[in-house]
């Protein structure tokens, strides 16, 4: 509920943030934001790996700022506000790549649904095109999250790692 309410709050101020910039430079903003968080995901996978905790490191009140930053990357950009939030989970609370990938999609739900709903009221929403994407994703994802849990920790850092790097590459170059 702290990563999921803040989240949704702050997504409500990116969404309508980003409805008012110039689309080619938040696209190279997202970019940049891609890369950094790619390296930083390549750094971790080649350092050693921490001591795990049995539980999270910091108490549930630290989650709101991590949802309030997260809604808002999330709002800004679209996506990006459970992308930077699985590596925060990781690092500085101390759960482990799955338990991140699960906890960001609390905030992530919210959030998405606020900003999709600001994006279409500014006519920024091809539904034709949205829709059977997100029946694909929905017919699939149960076969991403059975991949995910039987995956090695660091294989599993290292795709998510590559797929921000591609995601960053054809942003770039306008694919």
């Amino acid at each position: 509920m702290a990563l999921a309410v803040t989240s949704l709050l702050f997504a409500v101020l990116g969404a309508g943030w980003a409805v008012t910039l110039d689309a080619d430079r938040m696209r190279l903003g997202f970019v940049v934001f891609l890369l950094l968080l790619a390296a930083y995901n390549l750094s971790r996978l080649l350092s050693k790996p921490a001591i795990r905790s049995v539980g999270m490191r910091y108490p549930w009140p630290w989650l709101t700022l991590l949802g309030s930053g997260a809604g808002l990357l999330g709002g800004l950009f679209g996506v990006g506000g459970a992308v930077l939030a699985t590596p925060v989970l990781t690092t500085v609370f101390g759960t482990s790549q799955v338990v991140a990938q699960g906890l960001s999609l609390a905030l992530a739900a919210p959030s998405t649904a606020v900003t999709l709903a600001t994006y279409a009221a500014h006519d920024h929403v091809d539904w034709l095109l949205g829709a059977p994407l997100a029946l694909g994703g929905l017919l699939s994802i149960s076969w991403g999250v059975k991949l995910a849990h039987a995956l090695p920790e660091r294989v599993l850092r290292g795709l998510f790692a590559g797929f921000l790097l591609l995601c960053a590459v054809l942003l770039g170059l306008k694919v």
